[in-house]
């Protein structure tokens, strides 16, 4: 119970401009910041423009996540991953260059529809970022560069069957 009045408490104060305090954890550590809609740093909480040869699709589409309502099976951190990564790929010259080389939203958005967490093998590019960053795009592969310095090379699959959007998971 202590937990949910400290969450609660952090956003009040995050709206008021204090530093949020947070309790130890039973590992004697610090408990990571938790962010509240008015703390998430991304494009979907203000009006603005977008690089030419995005597809307005895309914008409308993921503008609809919102980061304090994950789908069923995917953790709330792991959602708001998630859109952070979205809006880091929006803001990006990746999203136009996707667009230009012929990645479809279900290269990039797409996952699995039942669990979209657990199916690696259905995710899209975005979902894979986690903590790395896109550093180079092909037509048919992507460059994903983590904190400790190591690569990954992520191929485009075909879409095939149980594929959904991400926003579809919300319908």
């Amino acid at each position: 119970m202590g937990r949910y009045l400290d969450l609660i408490r952090n956003a009040s104060d995050a709206e008021k401009g204090k530093a949020p305090t947070y309790e130890k954890n039973e590992l004697n550590e610090q408990s990571p910041p938790v962010r509240t809609l008015n703390s998430f740093p991304s494009f979907f909480s203000y009006p603005r423009t977008f690089a030419e040869g995005i597809p307005q699709a895309w914008v409308d589409r993921v503008t609809q996540l919102h980061p304090a309502r994950p789908p069923a099976n995917v953790p709330p951190g792991r959602w708001r991953r998630l859109l952070d990564d979205i809006a880091r790929f929006i803001d990006s010259d990746f999203a136009a260059s996707a667009a230009a080389l012929g990645w479809d939203p279900i290269d990039l958005f797409g996952c699995d529809a039942e669990r979209p967490y657990a199916r690696l093998d259905k995710a899209g590019l975005l979902w894979m970022l986690g903590a790395g960053r896109l550093v180079a795009l092909t037509a048919y592969t992507a460059t994903i560069e983590f904190p400790s310095g190591s690569r990954q090379i992520w191929r485009r699959r075909s879409s095939g069957p149980g594929r959904v959007l991400a926003w579809e998971l919300l319908t």
